[in-house]
């Protein structure tokens, strides 16, 4: 309940925010809209799992297993999303484009994606880069995995753990055209996570996957590979 209310509060902070900021620094109110959501949201997070860490006595490390061959851990999710990445964005993401084109409906862009194909400044870039690639991985998989999973788990409810935190991962991102490849990669880095017991690996999977992605978004793609990752 804590994160799901963290998540509402965030939205809303974020929206009550963003114009008042925006008319005052003059930047576009678009721009001023992602920041804040994201260090509303993603920031609430960070706080929430630091307060439930300290308040059962733990450190970060000790918590999320960050001292358990973290070279390793990091190794071993780089290899792995080698070979789910383009099963994600390729198999899954051109499935539900042909879906869309079957259906002749067309999928609604996220308000980031929209703004980042747009061709906004490079710096203003460079701080939706680091907030997507950096911010926002630390703060999802310490709240989807290193908590939600690992308190159901602990409690008996293995399959819930598992398909639960999964799901919900998939469905607060609002987004239908990816909801699959999510709910997929949710559970890739489920596994990550028991593999190594080290927090890190779906860390830098969630890092790979969003750096592809902001890349992808970036970059003029052939038409072919345009179609399958953008549905």
């Amino acid at each position: 309940m804590l994160v799901l209310m963290s998540i509402c509060a965030g939205v809303f902070i974020g929206f009550l925010a963003a114009q008042p900021l925006a008319q005052a620094s003059n930047l576009d109110p678009n721009f001023v809209a992602q920041v804040m959501g994201f260090m509303s949201v993603q920031g609430l997070g960070l706080v929430w799992v630091s307060m439930f860490v300290s308040e059962h006595d733990l450190t970060w490390s000790g918590a999320f297993g960050l001292y358990q061959a973290p070279a390793r851990s990091v190794g071993v999710a780089t290899g792995v999303m080698l070979m789910a990445l383009p099963f994600a964005l390729i198999v899954l993401g051109g499935a539900i484009s042909s879906l869309y084109k079957l259906l002749d409906a067309t999928p609604e862009s996220q308000v980031t994606v929209s703004f980042i194909r747009n061709g906004p400044p490079g710096w203003q870039l460079v701080i939706l880069g680091f907030a997507a690639i950096v911010l926002v991985p630390i703060a999802e998989e310490a709240l989807f995995r290193g908590i939600i999973y690992t308190a159901l788990k602990q409690r008996g409810y293995r399959r819930l753990a598992l398909w639960g935190n999964a799901t919900l991962f998939a469905l607060i991102h609002f987004n239908i055209g990816a909801l699959v490849p999510l709910l997929f990669l949710a559970l890739v880095w489920t596994w990550l996570y028991e593999r190594t017991g080290n927090l890190l690996a779906p860390i830098a999977g969630h890092m790979i996957f969003n750096a592809v992605n902001f890349a992808l978004l970036t970059m003029k793609l052939p038409p072919w590979l345009d179609k399958a990752v953008n549905p």
